[in-house]
């Protein structure tokens, strides 16, 4: 029986801020002469030797991270800068200070929340990975590391041993944890698309013809400076500005004609201001209460590497303006007022081109037409700089072994001549098997594959539409066979599994498969196991039990399974009822699409749904926003 690679009891509990490096388990520190006593319990190796790249070319400090941003709160991303820069720049800089010093990061949340809660982090199974030399030669001791830390300005060779990268959204499936930036097939999905918002990872800007929209929609490559965050009234979207607001547009490459703003002031009173573009004459407007538009002239711009856009207002006499609202500035934590000049759009017009008209195109990006992940572009480039530091890529999707763009990198590894080093995972639903595939894989010191299977049987084909479960026992008999792969089961635990989670466990110790479950759906929240209804949890509390119980799990098992009953044992999510009121509009809107039924595959998770609701006495609403990511 194999059961967890991974156990998930922690072996060192981090209830301090410090913990002692000594035991067996603590590697090359425990050993050296030079070796530090304490190492800060806020430290992770990945900012110093992981580079992470989302699809639309953002950065993170690792999977379960939010995304790395300028100070001003826009993502950092590799259309506009080289891998080198973004990850020797203030935001990653101030992490590493941050956790040499021993304070927290915030975007570590979900590793401080698991430590908090005597559950092991997976910043703590990397620190003790980096410390028996798995991403390279540690430093003698932690004291030294931070001494050479400080000593370069908290900067990084670009050397990475480790490697995190999604090329894209290309899949074949429909999962309904997805949202359509993760799968293609949902992108396509009618359903889909009403349920999830703009989740805020789009690409780069794209030109549309002659046309550019640069506010709301802009994508990587714009700055917002003094502006709000986001406001919807009455069904339209703003932007309230300051003051003094100021858009930054970056690598433009295009002669432009004139820029068209929508601008409402959303006060009683007149008001006045200007816009100034970089080396024009700025162009002063007056503003009644409701809607206008402008139409500024942009004669003599063109290919900037930088494109600032400067826009003030003020009443005509001078009386404090009404505030809107007030935030806190992300650049440096001042809190800003927002008053009633308010931006719905803006967009860029480049002068026509003679003959057919001009297609679309990336903007506002340093590699051209061509996504990052694309054979050949500098972003590719940049990640094999240094082949032979690298020591495990991880490459997920979409489904990455139907992706050509992650087989090419696969490939451009193998040619680099350093594949007997590296070890290669890939996250795979496994319902697409190929011989050619598979024989990419021989060159690598080891290949594992981390197989998203959520049930068994029409559960698992219920929540990962259209799987089919006989090919995909097929294809893992297949891959089991296969001499150089290693295999892991990798559910995400989620409220359509909760009370299915046993039987696929015991369906992988009954063929000696590795498998874990510390993957656990946080968003979309209405999907989460964290807001099933008391009765649900119970029953999948005694379901886990009675697994224990039997005694015929494998010995790593009790652990991971403990954790998931501490996990059902803690409080109720707050605001259960509107979250499930959401679960079965957005389950019911899906089975009707796809001809599927909850009450099919999961009886008893539809049936405690629907009590609960009629408890409270509430039918749920027909879906009428999207899900909250």
């Amino acid at each position: 029986m194999a059961g967890p690679r991974h156990p998930s009891t922690p072996e060192d509990r981090l209830d301090s801020p410090r913990y002692p490096l000594t035991g067996p388990s603590l590697g090359p520190f425990a050993t050296s002469p030079h070796a530090a006593p304490l190492m800060k319990s806020t430290f992770c190796p990945l900012p110093w030797l992981h580079a992470l790249v989302e699809p639309n070319g953002a950065t993170k400090l690792c999977c379960i991270s939010s995304y790395a941003r300028f100070n001003d709160g826009q993502l950092r991303t590799v259309y506009q800068e080289p891998l080198a820069d973004i990850f020797n720049g203030d935001y990653f800089r101030k992490v590493r200070e941050r956790m040499v010093s021993g304070q927290r990061v915030h975007e570590c949340s979900g590793c401080n929340k698991a430590e908090q809660s005597g559950v092991e982090s997976r910043r703590q199974r990397l620190v003790e990975k980096w410390q028996e030399g798995a991403y390279g030669p540690p430093p003698a001791s932690f004291e030294a590391f931070e001494q050479q830390t400080r000593a370069a300005n908290f900067q990084v060779e670009p050397n990475w041993s480790y490697l995190h990268l999604n090329f894209g959204n290309l899949c074949n499936l429909r999962c309904r944890m997805c949202s359509p930036a993760d799968s293609s097939q949902n992108a396509r999905d009618e359903v889909m698309r009403k349920w999830y918002p703009d989740t805020g990872r789009s690409g780069p800007a794209q030109w549309k013809g002659d046309q550019l929209q640069v506010v709301p929609a802009h994508g990587s490559g714009v700055e917002l400076r003094g502006w709000s965050q986001p406001q919807e009234v009455s069904g339209k979207r703003f932007l309230l500005a300051s003051r003094r607001s100021q858009i930054q547009i970056r690598a433009l490459d295009a002669h432009l004609s004139a820029a068209h703003f929508v601008l409402w002031n959303l006060t009683d009173r007149a008001l006045r201001g200007r816009i100034r573009f970089d080396g024009l004459p700025p162009q002063a407007f007056s503003l009644s209460p409701g809607r206008f538009e402008i139409q500024v002239p942009l004669p003599g711009l063109h290919r900037r590497p930088q494109l600032t856009v400067d826009i003030e207002w003020s009443t005509f006499d001078h009386s404090p303006p009404p505030v809107l609202r007030r935030e806190p500035s992300i650049r440096d934590g001042r809190v800003l007022e927002f008053g009633p000049l308010a931006l719905e759009s803006m967009r860029l017009v480049r002068k026509p081109s003679i003959g057919a008209p001009q297609p679309s195109s990336h903007a506002l990006t340093r590699l051209g037409d061509q996504a990052w992940y694309v054979n050949g572009t500098a972003a590719f480039d940049e990640l094999l700089a240094r082949p032979e530091a690298i020591r495990r890529v991880n490459i997920n999707g979409g489904e990455p072994l139907i992706n050509p763009h992650a087989l090419a990198f696969v490939d451009r590894l193998i040619e680099s001549g350093h594949a007997e080093n590296i070890q290669l995972t890939f996250n795979t639903n496994a319902t697409k098997v190929s011989p050619r595939v598979l024989r990419r894989f021989e060159p690598f010191r080891e290949v594992l594959l981390l197989i998203s299977i959520d049930a068994t049987g029409t559960l698992n084909d219920y929540i990962r539409y259209p799987a089919r479960w006989p090919r995909l026992e097929r294809n893992i008999d297949t891959l089991r066979s296969h001499g150089k792969i290693d295999i892991q089961i990798t559910p995400t635990i989620q409220l359509y599994n909760l009370v299915g989670i046993v039987d696929l466990l015991r369906w992988c110790d009954g063929r000696e498969l590795d498998w874990t479950i510390h993957n656990y759906l946080e968003s979309p929240r209405c999907l989460s196991a964290d807001i099933a209804p008391p009765e649900l949890r119970q029953l999948a509390r005694q379901q886990l039990l009675e697994y224990l119980d039997a005694g015929s799990h494998p010995p790593n098992a009790r652990a991971e399974v403990q954790q998931l009953l501490q996990r059902l044992a803690q409080p109720p999510s707050p605001n259960i009822l509107e979250h499930l009121r959401i679960f079965d509009a957005f389950t019911r809107s899906l089975d009707e699409g796809r001809k599927q039924s909850l009450a099919d595959v999961a009886p008893e998770l539809a049936m405690m749904v629907r009590e609960s609701l009629v408890r409270a006495q509430r039918r749920p609403a027909a879906p009428q926003a999207a899900i909250r990511m």
